[in-house]
């Protein structure tokens, strides 16, 4: 089973016999293509005999059906519209797993490195798979609801009240720690994620007793 993406030219080829059956379907609200960014994605199909099954069924109708073919077409082309939803649900769970774990990967390497000054142009080569910094921003807002640079904010500011709990680090070193070139710049960042500055957060938390 292969899907392709919305006008992206493709090539196919075998060094032996096979069979293809292409459809071509236009994008609405039940038939989905992996966008252009994606690529194409081959697999193999969960019910390929079924579909073959039904395509052979319709061309017979097609040439040798009688009067009731109309009808006979029509159920043929409602199974097989459910059989490529269903191929199609399993292509896209399986896309949205995959694109869970990049994006897990990418920002655990992050995690790794807080005190970096991170930029979409370092994010972009670190993903597990070919994509540009366009869709990538996409991605980051469709399963974390934030563009990535906050995302990485967000992790900074977790890593920092660790730090505000767990040590009796000062803030200049805590903020130097997480990339910020001044105790002042990293406070206003804390407090605009956390809605309290560091200092109270210590505080509240007890750390650093």
């Amino acid at each position: 089973l292969t899907f392709t993406a919305i006008d992206a030219g493709h090539r196919y080829g075998s060094s032996r016999m096979w069979e293809k059956i292409w459809f071509h379907i236009r994008p609405g609200e039940r038939w989905q293509a992996p966008p252009a960014a994606e690529g194409w994605i081959h697999r193999k199909a969960h019910a390929l005999e079924g579909v073959k099954r039904l395509v052979e069924g319709m061309f017979w109708e097609e040439n040798f059906g009688l009067e009731s073919r109309p009808a006979a077409l029509r159920s043929y082309g409602e199974l097989l519209r459910l059989y490529l939803l269903r191929e199609m649900g399993r292509h896209g769970e399986g896309r949205r797993r995959e694109t869970q774990l990049a994006l897990s990967e990418l920002f655990g390497r992050v995690e790794r490195e807080p005190g970096r000054r991170w930029t979409m142009n370092d994010l972009v080569p670190l993903f597990p798979r070919p994509v540009s910094a366009n869709h990538l921003y996409k991605l980051c807002v469709k399963y974390h609801g934030v563009p990535p640079l906050r995302r990485i904010t967000h992790l900074k500011m977790r890593r920092a009240e660790e730090l505000l709990r767990q040590t009796r680090y000062p803030i200049d070193r805590i903020a130097a720690l997480m990339g910020y070139a001044s105790p002042f710049a990293f406070s206003a960042a804390f407090k605009r994620e956390t809605g309290t500055s560091p200092s109270l957060a210590r505080e509240r938390a007890g750390g650093g007793s």
